[in-house]
C-alpha cells in the first residue's frame, strides 16, 4: 500500500471539503453571471473527487491479487470532465 498516496489524498480531500464549505458562503450566481463562489465551489468539488479517486486506487491496487492485478484506468482531463454537464440558461 502506498501510504504517501493515502496521506496526500486525505489531506487534499480535507482541503477540498474546506474549499467547498467556504465557497458555499459566497454568492454562486449573480445578476451578471457567475458570482465569486462559482469557481471555488467547482474547484473544491474537483479536488475532493480526484483525491478520493487517488485514495481508492491506492487501496484497490493493494487489495488486488498480484497475479491478476490491473493498474487503475488512465484518463485525461476531458474524460474526467465528461460526466459534468453544463447547463445553458
Amino acid at each position: 500500500m502506498k501510504t504517501g498516496d493515502i496521506v496526500s489524498g486525505a489531506a487534499l480531500a480535507g482541503l477540498g471539503v474546506f474549499i467547498i464549505v467556504e465557497a458555499r458562503g459566497w454568492e454562486y450566481l449573480g445578476p451578471d453571471g457567475p458570482g465569486p463562489g462559482f469557481f471555488p465551489l467547482w474547484y473544491g468539488i474537483a479536488l475532493l473527487v480526484l483525491s478520493l479517486l487517488l485514495i481508492g486506487w491506492s487501496v484497490r491496487r493493494d487489495a488486488a491479487p498480484e497475479s491478476g492485478a490491473r493498474s487503475p484506468p488512465r484518463c485525461g482531463a476531458a474524460a474526467a470532465a465528461g460526466p459534468i454537464r453544463l447547463r445553458r440558461a
